[in-house]
């Protein structure tokens, strides 16, 4: 388990998990913006939309994962979405 407030970037290069590095002045915005992501990940789910297409064969072992923010990207994705504090 990596130790709390550090980035886990899911498979990354070779497939691999990886940790990452965050400024601590950073950590309350990447907060505050997963709150917005999450909130609007409801509200998409709400007007039908918000499914990702899972890897492997895990959409028959969990049905419901597609609609759980583990596959959810949080940077913005078309339309729907929410836009990256990152990008101005």
């Amino acid at each position: 388990m990596p130790p709390l407030g550090t980035p886990v970037i899911r498979d990354a290069k070779g497939q691999k998990d990886r940790l990452s590095v965050m400024p601590k002045k950073l950590v309350n915005t990447l907060q505050a913006h997963l709150i917005k992501v999450k909130n609007l990940h409801e509200q998409d789910l709400s007007a039908g939309f918000g499914q990702v297409n899972l890897p492997f064969a895990l959409e028959r072992k969990y049905p419901d994962l597609d609609t759980t923010m583990i596959y959810t990207h949080v940077m913005q994705q078309g339309n729907l979405g929410v836009k990256s504090p990152l990008d101005r």
